[in-house]
């Protein structure tokens, strides 16, 4: 298999499962749902966390936005995963991607709430506004 072109990071990375679901992703972000490269990070590092990031959107205020995993199958275990990223992150929405499909979540009182699909990126921004 070709590696595939990461345009974030502007290299070229294996050809795995979950980096084809990080690149989908990521294409959707930029080309569909106006998500600025700008303010997107890949496999960022966070202190207090062992484990890479697998994609961060940030506000135009530098604010985390958006936390996102990539997974290769939906687990049960991934949502309690980006959670514990979450308490070092603190973005406001979470976001488990899959291969066909991929759901937000945000903290609510009474816990998360959540949506299948991915807004655009102004409609994340509007929702922070609103207080949402």
């Amino acid at each position: 298999m070709s590696p595939l072109f990461d345009p974030i990071r502007r290299i070229f990375v294996p050809d795995l499962p979950e980096e084809r679901v990080r690149q989908k992703w990521l294409q959707v972000m930029i080309q569909e749902l106006g998500f600025p490269r700008g303010l997107i990070s890949v496999e960022k590092e966070i202190p207090g966390i062992e484990r890479r990031l697998d994609i961060l959107c940030y506000t135009p205020q530098l604010q985390p936005l958006l936390l996102m995993e990539c997974k290769k199958k939906v687990s049960g275990k991934a949502l309690q995963q980006v959670i514990g990223y979450n308490r070092e992150v603190r973005a406001y929405f979470l976001c488990l991607a899959f291969p066909l499909s991929c759901t937000i979540y945000w903290r609510t009182q009474g816990g998360y709430q959540s949506h299948n699909g991915l807004p655009y990126y102004e409609e994340l921004l509007k929702a922070v506004a609103r207080g949402n």
